[in-house]
């Protein structure tokens, strides 16, 4: 706290805080009350909302994670808590500076990892002050790390859910219950799903039959990373609807083999004299890396005008990438005029 009110030399500002102070009203069932609401009164006295967005993105990793801050730093900018630059290297420094005041009032820690990586980390009673604050309008769930085994029950998936953490869990499946329309359609809002590090196999097939899935289950992104036992990420027949997604981030998943299935009625009912064309008008993000099955990201081309950055990396059975490029005036193609960076590692192509 200390910290928080360091430099404040108004005497106002400083009867105020002690007002704050005075008037917080403790519940009885918090742990630690007046360590809470000393937190508490760090986070709401932090500088910027982004700030604030950027320390409760740190709640959303699993208890007592090591975040390592390259990662964390490019995960604020592709999230959109830092904006407004057209410099990588501008975003970044802002994304390093940002962590760097939040070690500073103790809202982080700084942690090495091996290989001498730097990253943060929260503590415990600090991360479940940001998940309270998450989940005051039930926006957020989070159950990073939390060893659940079954997908949570169908009363926690409330309308006004921006986002759903299950990463690193022992989840196997998408239980039939949740797949019916009638339940995808009340998280109308949902844009973060993260099924990262969980043992789902595969993405229920009804989902492809909801016209608004975008805007229920992968309105912005999708990030699938660790699911071992995977081999296809969603079918083709789901792409239409993904009008407004703007990320697919596929990462260490040891079986994926294709990232959009295309069904035996998909393929009997296609023209062998014609190419199959899907828009994705927002896509903005392809990053693929550690998939040494994957053979195919999809059988169909994929227009993506918008994409800022492809990143490939360590996925030596993939051959190429079937997005369409556009076409000179002289028939040359010509990277699509977003793109800011293309990264093939190894460069087999």
């Amino acid at each position: 706290m200390a910290e928080t009110m360091r430099g404040v030399v108004d005497i106002c500002e400083w009867r105020n805080a002690l007002h704050e102070l005075k008037e917080s009203k403790v519940r009885k069932e918090d742990m630690e009350p007046k360590v809470f609401y000393i937190l508490r009164f760090s986070y709401t006295h932090l500088s910027d909302s982004d700030l604030q967005r950027c320390f409760l993105y740190c709640a959303v990793f699993p208890e007592d994670f090591m975040i390592p801050r390259k990662g964390l730093v490019r995960y604020l900018i592709d999230e959109g808590v830092i904006k407004g630059f057209n410099s990588r290297v501008v975003e970044f420094d802002k994304g390093h500076s940002m962590l760097n005041r939040l070690e500073n009032i103790c809202l982080l820690e700084g942690a090495k990892m091996y290989g001498d990586r730097s990253c943060v980390k929260m503590h415990d009673l600090i991360r479940d002050m940001a998940i309270q604050i998450l989940q005051e309008n039930s926006q957020v769930i989070a159950k990073a790390g939390a060893q659940l085994k079954e997908f949570l029950d169908a009363e926690e998936w409330t309308e006004n859910l921006t986002r759903v953490s299950l990463t690193h869990n022992q989840i196997k499946e998408i239980p039939f219950s949740h797949s019916p329309s009638s339940f995808f359609e009340q998280l109308h809002g949902l844009k973060v799903l993260d099924l990262s590090r969980t043992n789902i196999e595969k993405l229920p097939d009804s989902v492809s039959d909801l016209m608004s899935l975008t805007a229920l289950l992968l309105k912005r992104k999708f990030n699938c990373s660790g699911c071992k036992s995977m081999k296809k990420l969603f079918p083709l027949g789901l792409l239409p609807n993904l009008v407004n997604l703007e990320e697919i981030r596929v990462m260490h998943c040891e079986k994926m083999e294709k990232i959009i299935e295309t069904t035996d009625d998909e393929k009997s009912s296609r023209s062998s004299y014609s190419i199959t064309k899907f828009i994705l008008p927002k896509l903005r993000i392809l990053r693929l890396r550690y998939l040494r099955e994957l053979k195919s990201i999809s059988s169909a081309k994929l227009v993506c005008d918008s994409v800022e950055r492809i990143d490939v990396w360590e996925c030596q059975k993939l051959k190429r990438i079937p997005i369409c490029i556009p076409l000179l005036e002289n028939d040359r193609p010509s990277p699509p005029p977003s793109l800011r960076r293309k990264i093939i590692h190894p460069k087999q192509w």
